[in-house]
């Protein structure tokens, strides 16, 4: 089994938790979801302690890939019942939920003094 270890933003490590919390309660039958889970809980604990859970921007994070998740599967309805004004909605949705999602990340960020940034264009 390979397993790569890369440096990663704050914020990005932040996102990729709260995505794989959301991953588990869809896919509790999912072992490896739930492992890779801890492993970055892991790695957040012995890095920042608590504080990465308790910060507003990791809770509005966390709330906004939930919002995320039902927006892109919204999407995929919509695009499979062929609504192309509904499209243009779902899509507006998940852009503005992208845009709030990368500002969140680049908060965390800077809080935190990420030696990586992320670099969006449409923030």
């Amino acid at each position: 089994m390979v397993k790569i270890l890369a440096p990663i933003s704050v914020g990005d490590l932040a996102d990729r938790i709260t995505i794989l919390e959301l991953k588990v309660l869809a896919f509790p039958e999912r072992a490896d979801v739930a492992e890779e889970l801890a492993t970055l809980e892991g790695i957040a604990a012995t890095t920042w302690s608590a504080s990465l859970y308790t910060r507003r921007e990791f809770q509005e994070l966390r709330e906004t890939n939930k919002e995320l998740w039902s927006a892109l599967v919204h999407q995929e309805k919509v695009i499979n019942d062929d609504c192309h004004h509904c499209l243009d909605n779902a899509t507006r949705k998940v852009i503005v939920l992208n845009k709030q999602r990368s500002r969140l990340k680049q908060q965390l960020n800077v809080f935190y003094d990420s030696e990586f940034k992320e670099a969006k264009t449409y923030t």
